[in-house]
């Protein structure tokens, strides 16, 4: 599905993803960038897409440690990677929201025809250690459904209502 046509909770997200993350583009710096890219752009960006990256594979569901990593060296020993300078690597960095302020982005709809509308409240709890991550974990599953009954069915305040944790960087 088009971004543009997509529900405004995701529009949302990706708003907080904006605010947050450091080096994010736009969509619209994208569509910008396109525009001057032409056919011999994207071909020679194909012959050294490949020269040096880092792979990193999830095998999830019922497969064993073994199958996870016979999975893991077909795509090794098809596509040989070699690892890229340490220099190259991104950095993800997150802006660090001030204690006690409020922030507020607003942006409009992509979607003018769409009457739906969304807010998105981020808490940043900074960077956490495993215990802490753990504690933060069991805290949203305690408040996931009662989050839920108050705002969709007591005040119904909308049809998707959304409890998260997100991560970024290393934690």
């Amino acid at each position: 599905m088009h971004f543009f046509f997509a529900q405004p909770y995701q529009h949302a997200f990706y708003g907080g993803d904006l605010c947050l993350e450091v080096s994010k583009w736009t969509i619209q710096d994208k569509m910008e960038a396109l525009s001057s890219i032409s056919m011999a752009d994207v071909l020679a960006f194909s012959r050294r897409l490949l020269n040096r990256f880092r792979l990193e594979l999830l095998v999830h569901g019922n497969a064993s440690k073994e199958e996870a990593l016979a999975i893991a060296g077909l795509f090794v020993d098809k596509l040989s990677p070699t690892a890229p300078f340490e220099a190259t690597l991104p950095s993800l960095r997150v802006v660090q929201l001030e204690k006690g302020s409020i922030y507020i982005h607003r942006f409009p709809e992509f979607n003018e025809d769409d009457t739906n509308s969304c807010l998105q409240s981020i808490y940043q709890v900074g960077p956490t250690n495993l215990k802490e991550n753990a504690a933060l974990a069991f805290l949203h599953h305690l408040i996931k459904e009662p989050a839920f009954n108050e705002l969709r069915t007591n005040e119904q305040l909308g049809y998707i209502v959304h409890t998260r944790i997100k991560t970024s960087g290393d934690n």
